[in-house]
This record gives C-alpha cells, sequence and structure tokens, in this order.
C-alpha cells in the first residue's frame, strides 16, 4: 500500500487501505504501533487514521503511554487533538504534548490555540511555556481567565467530554472478519439508517449485532436454501454484491421471513433498500419504503434476484446503475440483534403443565426469574418462586399466537400483533407478589 502510494497509484492505494480495515481488521490492531507510526508519514490514508483514531480516542493510553510516543510525527498528534471524543482532561493532553515537545528538541508547535484548562492547572502547567504562544492568543487566555464572560478574539471550546472506559481483556484468538461484503463502517450505516438517525453511528457506539446467519459462498446460492435457513427470522439484512460493477446491494425487512406465505405482500413503514460506498461508488443511497402495504414481497421460491431502477415504485429512488436482472458474486443475511442494556431470564423445572393447552397455573417451586450482570448492569439478581401455584401460566391454545412465556405475572412475553422485537409490549413487573 505505502509504495502503490510512492508510485502515485491511487486506485491501488486506496483498494489496499480498504482491504486492510475490511479484512484485516485483527492484524492491523495486533500491528498498532508499526502501522500507526507509518500511515503518517503521508497524508493520504484517511480511511486507515480514521479507524485507528477512533480506537485511540477510546482507548489513549495505547499512544500516550506508548515507549514510541515520543517518535510520534507531528501530523499524528494533531489528528487526535482534533479529536472532541478524546478520552484524556485537557490538562492532562497538555502535559503529554509538552512532553512530546521536549523530545523532539526544537521549538513547539502552535497546536494549541482552542483548549479548556482549569485557572489552577493553567497557571501552575500553561503559564512556564508562555513564550511558545501567540501574543494575541496569550492576551485572550488571560483575559478568558479574568473576564469570562467578555469575547476573546480566539477560539475557546468547552473540555472534552470524558467517559470512564476500560479496555477490554486481549483476546489471543484471531476475530473471524464479520463480513466479506461489508465493513464495519457500513454496518454503523445501516444501523443508523434502523433508528432513522440522520447522523451515522460511530464505529464505538453502533446498538446492533450484525449476527450471520447465511452465506451464499458457504451455504450455497439456491432459492430454498435462503427460506430453509431465513424462515422464521425477523429483523434482517440481506446484503448481495454485484458480478460485473461491484455494487453493493441490500435491503431491511423488520417482519419475519415466512417460508409458508406464497405470493403475498407483507405490511411495514420500517424497510428499506440500499446501495453502499465500495470503490467507484463514492456515496451510500438509501430508499425508504413509500407504500407500506406493498413493502416486503413473498413469492414464488424459484425467482431470481432483479433491480428494477425505472421507476420507484414502492420505495423511495433508485440505488445503483443496474437496471435489469443481474447475478451475484456473493450474499450474506444478518440477523439485527440489539445489543441488551439488561439480560432478564427465568428457569422452570418439573412444572405440571397440561399438554391440551387448555389454560392453567402450572404448580413448581424450583422455577425462578433473574437478570445478568451485564456492561451498565453491575450486579447479577435472582427471583425465587414465593407461590407454587402460581409459578407458570399456560394459555389457551388459541391465545399461543400472543403470548410466550409467563413467570406469575412478573416476567412475560407478549405481542398483540407483530413479533417480539418490534412491539414493547413484554413487561418486567416488580409490583406484583406472585413470585
Amino acid at each position: 500500500m505505502i509504495v502503490a502510494n510512492e508510485f502515485e497509484i491511487d486506485e491501488l492505494t486506496k483498494k489496499l487501505e480498504n482491504h486492510l480495515i475490511e479484512t484485516k481488521s485483527s492484524w492491523l490492531k495486533s500491528h498498532f504501533s508499526l502501522v500507526y507510526h507509518s500511515i503518517f508519514s503521508e497524508n493520504n490514508f484517511k480511511d486507515l487514521e480514521k479507524f485507528y483514531n477512533d480506537i485511540v480516542a477510546k482507548y489513549p493510553n495505547l499512544i500516550f503511554d506508548a515507549e514510541d510516543f515520543n517518535s510520534l510525527q507531528e501530523s499524528a498528534q494533531v489528528s487526535l487533538l482534533k479529536r472532541d471524543d478524546l478520552q484524556l482532561e485537557e490538562v492532562v493532553i497538555w502535559e503529554y504534548i509538552i512532553k512530546w515537545g521536549i523530545a523532539q528538541n526544537s521549538t513547539l508547535p502552535l497546536l494549541f490555540n482552542n483548549f479548556h484548562i482549569s485557572n489552577e492547572d493553567f497557571w501552575s502547567k500553561v503559564e512556564p511555556y508562555k513564550k511558545i504562544f501567540d501574543k494575541q492568543l496569550w492576551k485572550d487566555l488571560i483575559q478568558h481567565l479574568i473576564i469570562p464572560e467578555k469575547p476573546v478574539k480566539s477560539k475557546i471550546l468547552p473540555p472534552r467530554s470524558v467517559l470512564i472506559q476500560e479496555l477490554p481483556t486481549r483476546s489471543t484468538e484471531q476475530a473471524k472478519p464479520l463480513s466479506t461484503i461489508i465493513s464495519c463502517e457500513h454496518v454503523a450505516e445501516i444501523s443508523s439508517w434502523i433508528d432513522h438517525k440522520s447522523i451515522t453511528y460511530s464505529l464505538t457506539d453502533i446498538p446492533y449485532e450484525f449476527r450471520l446467519i447465511l452465506r451464499g459462498s458457504i451455504n450455497g446460492f439456491a432459492p430454498q436454501t435462503f427460506w430453509d435457513i431465513c424462515h422464521g427470522h425477523a429483523s434482517t439484512v440481506v446484503i448481495m454484491k454485484v458480478k460485473g460493477t461491484e455494487e453493493i446491494f441490500g435491503g431491511y425487512n423488520p417482519l419475519i421471513w415466512d417460508a409458508n406465505t406464497y405470493v403475498r405482500w407483507k405490511k411495514t413503514d420500517d424497510s428499506f433498500i440500499f446501495s453502499l460506498k465500495n470503490g467507484n461508488v463514492q456515496n451510500s443511497i438509501l430508499s425508504r419504503v413509500k407504500d407500506r402495504d406493498y413493502a416486503i414481497l413473498n413469492i414464488d421460491k424459484t425467482n431470481s434476484c432483479g433491480c428494477n431502477n425505472s421507476a420507484a415504485v414502492y420505495y423511495e429512488k433508485p440505488i445503483g446503475t443496474t437496471t435489469k436482472r443481474f447475478s451475484i458474486v456473493d450474499y450474506e443475511v444478518f440477523k439485527i440483534i440489539k445489543k441488551a442494556d439488561e439480560i432478564l431470564g427465568g428457569y422452570i423445572w418439573d412444572a405440571n403443565a397440561k399438554s391440551d393447552y387448555t389454560g392453567s397455573w402450572a404448580k413448581t417451586s424450583n422455577s425462578f426469574i433473574f437478570s445478568l450482570k451485564n456492561g451498565n448492569i453491575h450486579n447479577t439478581i435472582l427471583s425465587r418462586v414465593k407461590i407454587c401455584d402460581n409459578a407458570i401460566l399456560n394459555f389457551e391454545k388459541h391465545r399461543k399466537v400472543y403470548y410466550d412465556p409467563y413467570f406469575g405475572y412478573n416476567l412475560r412475553m407478549y405481542r398483540p400483533s407483530s413479533n417480539f422485537i418490534l412491539e414493547m409490549k413484554s413487561r418486567c413487573n416488580n409490583y406484583f407478589i406472585i413470585l
């Protein structure tokens, strides 16, 4: 990649850069220092720069506490200082920069025209380096400390938002690539579309897990394979790479794929189709459903794929240059799973549930419900059954379309019309005394 850049072969440089990010992210992380120091010798590796700075912003000790920190290029320092999400306090950043500047044995660069440091830290840690500041900037800083409400000519920003972060335990097992077609940046973009966000999620803030359930090159390309694997799954994204054009098309279906329904339209306001930025395709295109009655069609399983751009009939607009039927290089289906803030569950054993589903309470003294320690949830909670006669509720057969597990009235799963993913009807109650 570096050699291609030196020979100014821009297209090859960009393809190699994208290849590293999309398929070799584990290698990039394990060779962090080597690559990070290399990419800033030139200014052409913007995607790699963003890839690494997204990591450094969250875990700045990877760079600032590294043995080779003092040899870091000035351009790398500047790119980090521009980050509003760099997880270090301003005074700590200042001390690192001073340390770095002294190591260069030259005059410090004038990089500090917008920062925020407390009065005490300013006087003890910044004032000794007064000579490196522009005269107007120094005058404005003093004025801001004495008369903070008076406008100044220089820009003084509020402090960065510093979060409490812990570096996760390093795994020696090489992570498998998420996809052979899309990158983590694509995942962030699609996630923002699912949530109707106008700004794309950052790589560290993606609220969904994209769980691969089908890949054509592994599972096969027969239409029946799709239905065998995807039947019953809701909230899925289908990704396909077009043969010849290398375009990446896809669609999001919030509803359940139903292999038993033949030629029937499914209604939803939340589905969309898209093409993704890739190589010569400069910008991703999002096209939301505009006629909810014709969002998803379950049709003859032997049909091939096509992309009709001649008229945006049911969706807002065309998504690519392909206007006829096409073949694909590969395709993938992902189940979209919301990353849990809480993990709830229940255990049932030896309950005398009736097999005829007539609707009755099942008795047991061994069932319990619980929440598990997870992320922001610091403590696991166990709640055992208290009234054994009302441990598990079995519903009449015709009501099974609405209800799932019922542990007393304390933990229950319920869906009045669609599915558990789309409707917030399940309940976890603390005010009932059944359990």
